[in-house]
């Protein structure tokens, strides 16, 4: 039996005379499709000495399709911690009804996670991803579509949503979905750095062997500090960014006089800023920047990570 949707059903018409044509250039791609497994960044926790970040993995199982209506979709996930995708445990249920993407928990409750029917204006509440160990997130986060465009990733056109909004704390929050992949945050973080400080970013999305995204300065598709996992390089070295969100300056420290080397990017990818630096502590100036959530990551000749900014 078809789930009852918890929120009205919406029907879209492009009407805009404006942008009009760079949507209808980019298909909208299913969200849920058979073997995709994406590689998500996460802080699951922040402590006073070194956070404990680390990717997962979240893959889909079989999709099933309902034989009355051929958009409708729903599939099983499972969660992998491990380099080697190895011990996977169920981890939810995703159901696609046309545009709209939804997360189904274990108690059977549907929450929004998509609507990649929306257009500019737009907004409504998302789910902000299932409990993140030591942390209770805010499940709300309402978001108002900013923008809609079109882009090329691996050589195909796809829709990109960009949206900005709050959590249920009031903190800003910018996000940034794309058809047939989901946001930039990862496959369930709406919204997911305004209540995670690091926060998580999507690394890579595999579909079998084909790559259909890849962060730019991502050297793999697995990282983590944490001790004693697969992977681990870096734990001993300490860095500090403040203030966080800055209007203007924002400072680097470290607890090693390592040359660093500090890139900034944008949530889509570009490069906005290369430096190479001494000493223990660095300054740059972001007064420049337009407003916005950016990438900045930070390495050593041993060390390397990437943490999220705000510019007010």
């Amino acid at each position: 039996m078809k789930p009852q949707l918890l929120l009205p059903k919406r029907y879209y018409l492009l009407i805009l005379s404006f942008g009009i044509l760079s949507i209808c250039e980019a298909q909208i791609y299913p969200l849920i499709t058979e073997g995709k497994i994406w590689s998500n960044l996460v802080d699951e926790y922040r402590a006073d000495t070194i956070p404990l970040i680390a990717t997962h993995f979240i893959k889909t199982l079989e999709v099933q399709i309902t034989s009355y209506e051929e958009n409708y979709r729903i599939c099983e996930l499972q969660r992998s911690d491990k380099e080697d995708m190895s011990d996977w445990y169920d981890y939810g249920t995703l159901i696609e009804d046309g545009q709209m993407v939804f997360y189904q928990k274990s108690n059977g409750y549907l929450e929004l996670l998509y609507d990649f029917g929306a257009v500019k204006g737009d907004s409504f509440y998302v789910y902000d991803g299932p409990k993140i160990r030591f942390y209770t997130y805010p499940e709300k986060v309402f978001l108002r579509v900013d923008s809609v465009d079109t882009i090329s990733i691996q050589g195909i056109a796809r829709k990109r949503i960009m949206l900005e909004g709050h959590n249920a704390y009031g903190h800003s929050v910018e996000e940034t979905w794309i058809s047939g992949i989901g946001s930039l945050s990862g496959i369930l973080f709406n919204g997911s750095f305004a209540v995670g400080y690091d926060g998580s970013y999507l690394r890579c999305l595999n579909q079998g062997d084909t790559l259909l995204y890849k962060y730019p300065y991502a050297e793999d598709c697995f990282y983590s500090n944490h001790v004693g996992m697969i992977g681990t390089y870096g734990i001993s070295e300490k860095i500090e960014i403040f203030p966080n969100p800055t209007a203007d300056l924002i400072t680097i420290e470290s607890d090693k006089a390592d040359r660093i080397e500090i890139l900034i990017t944008s949530l889509n990818g570009q490069l906005i800023l290369s430096r190479e630096m001494e000493g223990t502590t660095h300054q740059l100036d972001l007064s420049s920047f337009e407003k916005g959530v950016y990438f900045i990551t930070i390495r050593s000749q041993d060390f390397v990570t990437t943490r999220k900014i705000i510019k007010l």
